[in-house]
């Protein structure tokens, strides 16, 4: 039960709201009832928690997005604790919080990261903090899959346009991750050449700017693939050879970076790198379809038994298994396909799971139902649709605007067999 602030709290906003949507609309309280479809003596519900219709029709009113007038009545809700209070912002300067931030994000606590990213931003007196506290929440939006929300904050720290020129491609490149994750590849590709235009006058000795160039390269590859992957065999192999460029050089970047500073963020990206060359070579012809397949079966070898790897080097070996299940889609068909899809497709989905990445998921998700279809027989992991599963799939469909109408067709063909 919600404690009785709580409540109170949420009225106040939803009256304040109705005060803005009268004043918008320039109505008096009358017509604003009759817009709602409400009783003029009793728009707002006592509890301070207005029905769905309530809330669609206050939206369409003030023309905002239903996401965002529902954050603007309900509040924040991370700062809280299970029984409803508030958790006491720690005391600490600017750096200190930034130092208790590392530590949140060292222990996967994306809330803890959020919020003290805010009480940065608070904080933060000059042009440099401010991008570095939104960077903060951004990246923490980032790591939990929250991709579109890591846009605004990564986009509002990208604005501060007097931060230091490696705190802003740091920010950028970061910007144009979470543009790829939502396969929006135009401005996840110009965004990273953007990095690179802008890190040629910095000291490219420092590791950091090491690591931006780096991922930047892992973005305009990534991008690319992306691409080839939707295009047609014949026009898949000038694509596929920028693509390998790209990815080469960061394959190549990453594990320097690893073997001198032994961070595993680094061999994973590397290996990422490692099966996207592979996929990208058959696309532009210069490797066979099936020596490329083995290589891509015989890695996952690495990860017969998952908890034997952790961290970034675990999710690399999931996009293995993408690369192997998009070659079989596009290149294979009749039982052949039908045998390499099933492999790739169960074993994504075991190391989505196993490694908690939304992005790893979208991919099986989407990729295995393509693989249902194109079989012309029902998914394995559709099939099994159980309620670890349906939640699986509508966090996904949360997160990814493009899948959701693949999410909503495999809710509406399998919601009979969940449990």
């Amino acid at each position: 039960m919600h404690q009785p602030s709580i409540e109170r709290e949420r009225k106040e906003r939803l009256l304040r709201m109705l005060e803005v949507a009268q004043a918008y609309r320039g109505c008096s309280k009358a017509q604003l009832a009759h817009y709602l479809d409400r009783d003029p003596a009793k728009i707002a519900p006592d509890s301070g928690n207005p029905k769905l219709d309530l809330i669609f029709n206050l939206a369409d009113l003030v023309e905002w997005p239903v996401g965002d007038l529902a954050e603007a009545l309900w509040g924040r809700h991370d700062s809280r604790t299970g029984d409803g209070e508030r958790k006491a912002v720690p005391d600490g300067d600017f750096r200190q919080i930034d130092a208790l931030v590392r530590e949140a994000h060292r222990r996967g606590d994306y809330a803890e990261m959020r919020r003290l990213g805010e009480r940065m931003l608070d904080l933060a007196a000059t042009p440099l903090e401010r991008a570095g506290a939104r960077m903060r929440v951004g990246n923490a939006w980032l790591d939990e899959g929250r991709f579109t929300r890591a846009l605004e904050w990564l986009q509002a720290a990208a604005d501060e346009h007097e931060a230091p020129g490696h705190v802003l491609e740091m920010v950028r490149v970061n910007l144009a991750t979470a543009h790829l994750a939502l396969w929006n590849l135009s401005e996840a590709e110009g965004l990273a050449r953007l990095v690179l235009l802008g890190t040629a006058s910095l000291d490219r000795a420092s590791r950091r700017i090491r690591v931006t160039e780096a991922h930047a390269h892992y973005v305009i590859g990534s991008a690319l693939q992306r691409k080839v992957q939707s295009m047609s065999l014949e026009a898949a192999p000038a694509a596929a050879i920028k693509a390998i460029d790209s990815l080469r050089r960061a394959q190549a970047d990453h594990e320097a970076l690893h073997r001198e500073f032994d961070d595993p963020t680094y061999q994973g990206i590397a290996n990422t790198c490692r099966a996207a060359i592979l996929e990208m070579e058959v696309e532009a012809g210069i490797l066979d379809l099936d020596v490329a397949l083995a290589s891509l079966m015989l890695g996952l070898d690495e990860v017969i038994d998952p908890s034997s790897v952790r961290g970034d080097l675990l999710e690399s070996w999931g996009w293995w298994c993408v690369s192997g299940l998009m070659l079989a889609l596009r290149r294979l068909d009749g039982d052949e396909q039908q045998r390499a899809a099933a492999v790739f497709s169960n074993k994504a989905f075991e190391l989505a799971d196993a490694t908690g990445s939304w992005a790893l998921r979208e991919r099986a998700f989407c990729l295995g139902h393509l693989s249902s279809q194109a079989c012309g027989s029902v998914d394995p992991a559709e099939v099994m649709l159980d309620t670890e599963d349906l939640r699986s799939l509508v966090g996904t469909m949360g997160r990814f605007p493009r899948f959701r109408p693949t999410g909503w067709q495999i809710l509406r063909r399998f919601m009979g067999v969940t449990t």
